[in-house]
């Protein structure tokens, strides 16, 4: 097995071969660690939604569009860099993304709002909306009206992670990628 090299100061830039760096050139490689063309000369893998400290072992930053590729934060942006998201502004986990939000017997909900509530197959969920969306969430602001009691699963989906990639993906919100590094 190859030891990963670590980043340092004497480690060139992310697509400079060492000996151009040495040698004050600035020689770029055509394409991003993660297969892509490089997005703008001002963003960062840092800065992008996409970018999330994970495992194995000690976490570190890695592309979740990527399928988890460890990527450094200062390396300059693939082409698909998308800048921190914003819920109120998106709403694509509460839209039509997916098709029903499950409701637990534990859930708080369950008590706070029990008029958005209907029973399918057997099993509690929050009732769907016109236009196949949740029917908590305001059409006008994307505001949820049970954000405080929501059911386990919308508190357990996290901003920028993978479902919340897939649901974006799913609404062509965000782009998917093709090739190996695929999500």
């Amino acid at each position: 097995m190859r030891a990963r090299p670590t980043p340092s100061s004497t480690t060139p830039p992310v697509g400079v071969p060492r000996a151009q760096a040495e040698a004050g050139q600035a020689a770029v490689d055509p394409q991003h660690p993660a297969g892509r063309p490089w997005g703008s000369d001002a963003a960062r893998c840092g800065g992008c939604a996409w970018a999330r400290l994970r495992g194995p072992g000690p976490r570190v930053l890695r592309c979740e569009a990527a399928g988890g590729l460890r990527v450094e934060p200062g390396w300059r942006a693939c082409d698909r860099h998308e800048p921190p998201l914003d819920c109120l502004s998106c709403g694509a986990c509460c839209g039509p993304a997916y098709d029903v939000v499950e409701v637990s017997l534990r859930d708080p909900v369950r008590t706070a709002a029990p008029a958005l509530l209907e029973r399918r197959e057997g099993r509690w969920q929050v009732r769907r909306a016109p236009g196949n969306r949740c029917a908590a969430l305001c059409e006008d602001s994307l505001h949820c009206t049970i954000y405080e009691h929501r059911p386990r699963c919308c508190r357990e989906l996290e901003r920028g992670g993978p479902h919340c990639l897939w649901a974006r993906r799913r609404l062509g919100l965000s782009p998917r990628w093709a090739g190996p590094a695929a999500g």
